[in-house]
C-alpha cells in the first residue's frame, strides 16, 4: 500500500502543467478534460461556462493555462484575456475556437493570448499548443487553403527581446509577394484573386511576415517598405 501511495504521488508531481478550461458547452469542457488528465504532465483544476466566472475562478486557482473559448458570454474575449493576464501573472491563455479567421487571431493576440487553436485540429496538435505554451513559446494554428482542409501551426518565442526591423527574419519569396501588395493597398480578396491563393493563405503570409518584421499595422509596413525603397512612391496608391 505504501509503494502505491508512493507511485500517485510521483504520478502528481509530474502534472506540471495545471490547466483552466473555459467553454460554454458542457460536454466539450468534459471531453477536453478527459483528454487532457490523460496526460503525464497535465491536469484540469477548474472549468466555467463564462467569462465572468471563468475570471474569478482564475484569479482563486491560478492555473499555468486557461484553455478559453473565443466566444464566451457575460464579458468579451478581449477584456477577459487582458483581466487574466493583468492580475495571474503566471497564467497563459490559449485559445481553443471554431473560428478560423485572422480577425479573431489578432484580436487575441493584440489582448495578450499566447497562442490560437482551431477546435478541428487532432488531439495531439492541441497538447503541442499547450506544451508549447508552457514553455514560454508562442503556438498560432490556422487552416489554410480550399475549404480549410490544410493547416498550418506556427511556433515561436514569447520571451524573445524585441527587434529593430532592421533585424529581420528573411522573408520566403512569397511573403515578400504579398507584403508588397499590401503595401500597395490590395486587400486579401484582391491579393487572393491576383495571385491564384485562397484569401486564409494571403491571412497566413501576412500573419508571418508580420511578426518576422515586427511590425503591428499597416503604416508600419508602408514605412519599412518605403525605408527600404521597396517600391516608387507613386505605387503606394490606395
Amino acid at each position: 500500500m505504501k509503494a502505491s501511495k508512493n507511485t500517485m504521488g510521483q504520478r502528481q508531481n509530474r502534472k506540471t502543467i495545471t490547466l483552466f478550461v473555459a467553454d460554454d458547452h458542457a460536454i466539450l469542457r468534459s471531453g477536453l478534460r478527459m483528454l487532457l488528465e490523460s496526460q503525464p504532465d497535465m491536469t484540469v483544476v477548474g472549468e466555467a461556462a463564462n467569462g465572468i466566472d471563468t475570471i474569478q475562478k482564475a484569479r482563486e486557482l491560478n492555473p499555468k493555462i486557461v484553455l478559453l473559448d473565443i466566444t464566451m458570454p457575460k464579458v468579451s474575449i478581449s477584456q477577459t484575456i487582458k483581466t487574466i493576464c493583468r492580475e495571474c501573472l503566471s497564467t497563459k491563455v490559449l485559445i481553443l475556437t471554431m473560428h478560423e479567421d485572422s480577425a479573431y487571431l489578432k484580436t487575441v493576440l493584440d489582448a495578450g493570448a499566447s497562442g490560437y487553436v482551431c477546435k478541428r485540429v487532432a488531439d495531439t496538435e492541441l497538447l503541442t499548443a499547450i506544451r508549447a505554451v508552457q514553455e514560454g513559446r508562442m503556438f498560432v494554428n490556422l487552416h489554410v487553403g480550399k475549404g480549410g482542409g490544410d493547416s498550418t501551426s506556427t511556433q515561436f518565442s514569447s520571451h524573445q527581446p524585441a527587434r529593430s526591423v532592421h533585424e529581420e527574419l528573411p522573408l520566403s519569396p512569397r511573403e515578400e509577394e504579398v507584403l508588397l501588395l499590401v503595401a500597395k493597398g490590395y486587400t486579401n480578396q484582391e491579393i487572393a484573386n491576383q495571385l491564384g491563393l485562397s484569401i486564409k493563405s494571403v491571412e497566413t503570409y501576412r500573419f508571418r511576415f508580420m511578426e518576422k518584421l515586427h511590425l503591428k499595422s499597416r503604416a508600419e509596413l508602408v514605412q519599412y517598405v518605403m525605408d527600404r525603397e521597396l517600391l516608387p512612391h507613386n505605387e503606394f496608391n490606395k
